[in-house]
């Protein structure tokens, strides 16, 4: 219950009228229009109302908490009615009786608690109207479920009308009703920021088990996809028709769980909006023959005709490698939705000035209007949905959808029995002129430190890189990688970021601030799915380039030969 003596409240008090004593047959012509009442009180003017309610209204906003808004409310009352006393009760539902909350003025033994229909406040809250008895006056609060308290005047000096009274304390529970509401949206305001906390450090820590995974997941994949291939070709001896097929099962079987994985983290990124794109201009056209370049050799082991229609370049603006990665997954549904001699047409072409149409289209397995309707969608991908199906997909379709409309673009489908399924997707045509490409740095001598934790991968990359004739220095320490430096001055730092002794980019740090290193090569190569993001570091988080394991030793060595010169 809050308690303050009169002695503190002749801050707020109005100045009234003085008692009205003046003959009433020559009232003055500046005197206000009077609500009387009889005995020993005095009048109060509308003016004086008026002037409470515009002060009871401006306290109404800057209260804080229900409790000091009753006591600001009481305090404009306590100077226009100049009571012994005024206070606030509140029903309680737990003790069925109205307590008292809240007090402004001198103690006073009628100052007490009541049950409803009992007293003058109890009496007041049980009617809904304003009671008057033994020199108090009290009235219902109202609220929009019903009275949840009564206002109570003890003594007061100045009468008022029950309807004028009535509004007054209508004014007192819209006030506490104002407090109450922004108690509770702070209140949850902060609940949210908490929850928000909450949902961000479960999001840190999915993200962080998902970088992980990754990683150990693509590190032996990268081992694997390395000697694979020197199997297939024989480089390390000669294979038995069955030894040949077994491991082209496995390699196959290394590539859909390699792209398993890289649709996993795809899509978690996609959901979580940190699908980051480098955009700059590129040329459309050249990135649908790479494409083509790339699958041929899928489509000629199905028996499958690809056709690409002549067309000229087109020039679109965005990340190239992710335009690519969503023209490789329709062209890669088409392949592996097709029957043996099954004619795959590519084709692009400018739909206006302002848009470039990319389209595949199949002869054969018409797709159900159902089916077209979900082909992108993500919870409920359609890239099965043909008998038959020679390949598990994932989720191809929707991750490319999503790529092509992150670049401002649309992806449709269409399917007749007559014409085959078409996949197209359109993007904005950039009309501006492309930079011309610099010259390339000449290769320098020097030798490769390699920083690589995996001893598998670390083996067959050693193996492969002095196999081409260069000089390779390999640790997998972050420590000895720093000693190193001090025998050696690598041309070119090949870096795993994730070292089981150190962060690898302690190394890299290492690099940047020695005045005599800070300007080697440094290539990061990872298989966690944020490794990629350092790639855009400035000064100490410098890189020159970054391999995403498992590594495509083609693009590494390709790389490889544009900074280094071969030793032997």
């Amino acid at each position: 219950m809050n308690l303050m003596p009169e002695t503190d409240l002749a801050s707020v008090r109005l100045t009234l009228l003085p008692q009205v004593d003046a003959p009433k047959s020559k009232p003055s012509k500046r005197s206000k229009k009077t609500v009387t009442s009889t005995g020993k009180h005095r009048a109060l003017t509308t003016e004086d109302i008026e002037q409470a309610t515009v002060l009871m209204a401006s306290k109404m906003v800057g209260a804080n908490g229900v409790a000091e808004a009753e006591l600001s409310q009481l305090g404009v009352l306590f100077g226009l009615f100049e009571p012994r006393a005024c206070y606030i009760s509140r029903f309680i539902s737990a003790s069925q009786a109205l307590q008292v909350s809240t007090v402004r003025g001198r103690d006073d033994e009628r100052i007490r608690a009541a049950k409803p229909g009992q007293d003058v406040s109890g009496r007041a809250f049980a009617s809904g109207e304003v009671v008057r008895e033994n020199g108090l006056v009290a009235s219902p609060l109202q609220t929009t479920g019903g009275p949840n308290g009564a206002l109570t005047l003890v003594d007061p000096k100045n009468a008022v009308t029950d309807a004028v009274f009535r509004a007054l304390a209508a004014q007192v529970s819209a006030a506490c009703e104002v407090a109450r509401l922004r108690d509770d949206t702070l209140r949850r305001t902060k609940d949210l920021e908490t929850a928000l906390l909450g949902l961000k450090a479960i999001e840190k820590g999915r993200e962080d088990v998902l970088s992980n995974l990754s990683h150990n997941l693509k590190t032996p994949l990268t081992t694997l996809k390395a000697y694979l291939p020197m199997l297939l070709t024989e480089s390390l001896g000669p294979l038995t028709p069955k030894q040949e097929k077994a491991l082209a099962a496995c390699d196959r079987s290394a590539d859909r769980l390699l792209k398993s994985i890289d649709d996993l983290l795809i899509t978690s990124r996609l959901r979580a909006g940190r699908m980051t794109l480098e955009e700059r201009p590129f040329g459309l056209k050249a990135v649908i023959e790479e494409v083509c370049h790339s699958l041929q050799p899928v489509a000629n082991q199905s028996n499958l005709k690809l056709i690409v229609h002549a067309s000229s370049e087109v020039n679109v603006r965005g990340d190239r490698q992710h335009i690519l990665d969503a023209a490789f997954r329709l062209v890669e549904r088409a392949i592996h939705q097709s029957d043996e001699d099954t004619l795959i047409e590519l084709s692009l072409q400018t739909a206006s000035h302002q848009w470039v149409e990319f389209s595949v289209t199949n002869q054969q397995n018409a797709l159900s209007v159902e089916e077209v309707d979900r082909v992108f969608d993500t919870l409920r991908p359609s890239n099965n949905l043909i008998a038959g199906s020679r390949s598990d997909l994932g989720l191809g379709l929707p991750i490319a959808a999503k790529i092509i409309r992150l670049h401002g673009g649309r992806i449709e489908a269409n399917s007749s029995k007559l014409d085959g399924t078409r996949l197209r997707f359109f993007l904005p045509v950039f009309a501006g002129a492309l930079h011309t490409p610099v010259d390339l740095p000449v290769p320098i001598e020097g030798g490769i430190l390699l920083v690589e934790d995996d001893a598998d991968c670390r083996e067959i990359l050693t193996e492969v890189l002095r196999g081409e004739g260069y000089r390779v220095y390999a640790t997998s320490s972050a420590a000895e990688a720093r000693t190193l430096f001090a025998e050696h001055r690598p041309a070119m730092v090949l870096l795993d970021l994730r070292l089981s002794d150190d962060d690898g980019r302690t190394v890299l740090h290492f690099i940047r601030t020695s005045e005599a290193l800070k300007e080697t090569s440094v290539f990061v190569i990872s298989g966690a799915s944020d490794a990629a993001e350092i790639a855009s570091g400035k000064g100490i988080d410098r890189i020159d380039g970054f391999f995403e394991k498992p590594l495509q030793l083609s693009k590494l060595l390709h790389t490889v030969a544009s900074v280094v010169a071969p030793s032997e």
